[in-house]
């Protein structure tokens, strides 16, 4: 009877451990499937899960969202190289990280674009981390891996509307403010609204 006893306790045991290597398996692979690999944020795919499961309810888009994307990145490509194009986005994702208030995540949608969500922040306050982003960004110096001028980033900005339906209809109205701030000339921060709107008070417009 002990023999046996033991004998099945230790079938247990060695199962539960099993089951501790497993579980461990699937939190990396999940981990691994819901990153981007250059930058180490969050992948469209991630994005909408962390969404999911930080928010419920009417709760679920309160707060900001910032777009943003780097202006003329083929170019950047073209005229440096991949692999200067790949630190360039690397180097954007983490001032992006930096900036961010405690709560908020980011990440990389594809390509050069990037996407964040502020949880309880209003747009004045999303436009002016936006707008540090920017300037920082610009400001990088870039001599180290070839690139001889500056290389800018546009961004778009929208907060929580009552109606809202999900976090989409925000990133829909950031977007549409992001290529406006394209349109308008780059290197800027520009604001949902009809049009897109400046932040009031801050020259966010003007080139570095």
């Amino acid at each position: 009877m002990m023999q046996a006893t033991a004998s099945i306790l230790s079938l247990l045991f060695g199962l539960s451990a099993l089951g501790a290597v497993a579980l461990d398996l699937i939190a990396r692979y999940r981990d691994a499937a819901d990153h981007d690999p250059l930058t180490g944020l969050l992948n469209r795919r991630g994005f909408d899960r962390v969404v999911a499961d930080r928010a419920t309810g009417a709760k679920a888009a309160t707060g900001a969202v910032i777009i943003c994307d780097i202006d003329d990145f083929k170019r950047v490509n073209d005229r440096f190289g991949h692999a200067c194009g790949d630190l360039v986005i690397r180097g954007l994702a983490e001032q992006l990280s930096a900036r961010l208030p405690k709560g908020a995540f980011a990440a990389r949608f594809g390509g050069e674009e990037f996407v964040a969500f502020l949880p309880d922040v209003g747009i004045a306050q999303a436009a002016a981390i936006a707008n540090a982003i920017r300037l920082d960004f610009a400001a990088t110096d870039r001599s180290a891996l070839g690139a001889d001028q500056a290389i800018t980033a546009s961004f778009g900005v929208a907060e929580h509307r009552q109606g809202d339906r999900s976090l989409h209809e925000q990133i829909g109205r950031a977007d549409i403010a992001l290529y406006a701030a394209k349109e308008a000339g780059r290197n800027r921060v520009m604001l949902e609204g009809e049009p897109p709107r400046d932040l009031p008070g801050i020259r966010i417009a003007s080139a570095v």
